[in-house]
C-alpha cells in the first residue's frame, strides 16, 4: 500500500490579515497627519481630523510596570499596550516605556481564537509609524 498526497490549500491566517491591514492603515494615518502638520495652516481641519480617528483606534490602552520596592519609585518605564480589536481575530501594539512613560518602541501583535499572542514582523517604516503611533496617547500616572 503506498501513501498518496492530497494538495490542500494553505491555511488562512485571519489574525496576521487583520494585523497587517491595521497596520497599513496606522501607517497611511500618520504619514498623512504629519504631512498636514508641517503644510500651512489651512490644513488644521483636516490634520484635527485625522489625530481624532488616531485617538477614537484603541479600544483600550494599559500599562504594567516592573516589581520593585513600596514607596521607592521605579527607574524602569514599564510596558504598555494598546488594544485595538478583539475577538478572532484581535490586534495590539505592546512595548516598552521608557523613563519618561513614552513608548520607547512598538510591536504589533495578533492572536486568532484559542491561539498566544504572536509577534508580527514589520518593515522599519511601518515600525516607525507604529511607535509614532503610540506616543499619541498618555500612559503617566
Amino acid at each position: 500500500m503506498t501513501a498518496t498526497s492530497i494538495d490542500t490549500p494553505a491555511r488562512e491566517n485571519h489574525a496576521l490579515d487583520a494585523a497587517l491591514a491595521t497596520a497599513a492603515h496606522i501607517e497611511r494615518l500618520i504619514r498623512l497627519r504629519d504631512r498636514l502638520n508641517e503644510g500651512a495652516s489651512y490644513h488644521d481641519d483636516w490634520a484635527e481630523a485625522i489625530q481624532q480617528q488616531i485617538d477614537e483606534m484603541p479600544l483600550s490602552i494599559l500599562v504594567r510596570s516592573d516589581w520593585h520596592e513600596p514607596g521607592i519609585p521605579s527607574d524602569e518605564g514599564g510596558e504598555y499596550g494598546i488594544l485595538l480589536c478583539t475577538g478572532g481575530p484581535a490586534v495590539r501594539i505592546t512595548g516598552p516605556l521608557d523613563g519618561y512613560e513614552e513608548p520607547a518602541d512598538a510591536f504589533l501583535q495578533c492572536q486568532d481564537w484559542g491561539t498566544p499572542w504572536e509577534s508580527v514582523t514589520l518593515d522599519h517604516d511601518t515600525q516607525l509609524a507604529l511607535k509614532k503611533f503610540a506616543r499619541s496617547f498618555y500612559f503617566g500616572g
